[in-house]
């Protein structure tokens, strides 16, 4: 699917998505700035699954127009059912299993701490996609095949 092609569907797919109280600056999703995107890409993972909902079609839209990876890694972490636990955390448990010494925490509380993390993330990610309509999750399909 052609760029622009994809950019219609995500507007047809969100163009009626309700908007949401505690909006960002006040300003409805196409009307917000690339500057402003590229800026608050941090801030969509902080929205209560309305204003993730409501917003997610301009950080896509934004994500289309400037693909660069460091920018869309973010967004594709939130667009993807999070099942293994962060690759820091991971590192970080090797190293205490790879140290001479005993790891200044116990290992089985870590792990518990990021399963803890790892579960907290997989709810917000399931509260957030049960807000999305079958148009709009097939468009959010076909950005991911896109970036593919």
């Amino acid at each position: 699917m052609h760029r622009d092609e994809l950019l219609a569907e995500i507007t047809h797919a969100f163009l009626d998505a309700p908007y949401p109280s505690g909006a960002i600056s006040g300003q409805a999703w196409p009307d917000l700035s690339d500057d402003f995107l590229g800026e608050q890409l941090p801030i969509l993972a902080s929205l209560n699954p309305a204003g993730f909902r409501y917003y997610l079609p301009a950080f896509l839209a934004f994500a289309l127009h400037e693909p660069v990876a460091q920018r869309l890694e973010p967004l594709l972490t939130l667009l993807k059912l999070p099942t293994e636990l962060p690759g820091p955390a991971v590192t970080e448990l090797l190293s205490y299993f790879e140290a001479a010494s005993p790891p200044p925490v116990a290992v089985g509380s870590l792990m518990q701490q990021q399963l803890i993390q790892t579960n907290q993330a997989l709810h917000h990610f399931i509260a957030r996609v049960s807000q999305l309509t079958p148009l709009q999750a097939k468009a959010i399909y076909h950005f991911l095949i896109h970036l593919q």
